[in-house]
């Protein structure tokens, strides 16, 4: 058994010694390269994806959403007053003006 487990080693080692390193293609990695390029000038969204792009897209959606806002609590202010005076006015039947 030791025997032909040594003369298995042998067969192994007579295989790895006639090995050849695989190499590539003359003008593979031009031609990797040129393909490379071509495809990423053909997807026109790559500038939107840079996160330069879209922190500077999301602050001025923040932005603008905050200038809505102030605006409405703004008029709902207003509209708050006038209704707290409506109802005081209301409480003492003054709501309406007599005509003398």
């Amino acid at each position: 058994m030791q025997k032909n487990d040594h003369q298995l080693l042998e067969d192994y080692i007579k295989i790895l010694a006639n090995l050849n390193e695989v190499e590539a293609d003359d003008y593979f990695y031009t031609r990797l390269k040129a393909n490379m390029e071509r495809t990423s000038e053909k997807s026109g969204w790559v500038f939107f994806l840079k996160p330069s792009v879209m922190i500077g897209s999301l602050c001025l959606v923040l932005l603008v959403n905050g200038i809505f806002l102030k605006e409405k609590l703004k008029t709902t202010n207003n509209n708050s007053n006038t209704t707290t005076i409506q109802a005081f006015a209301f409480s003492y039947d003054q709501y309406t003006i007599p005509s003398y």
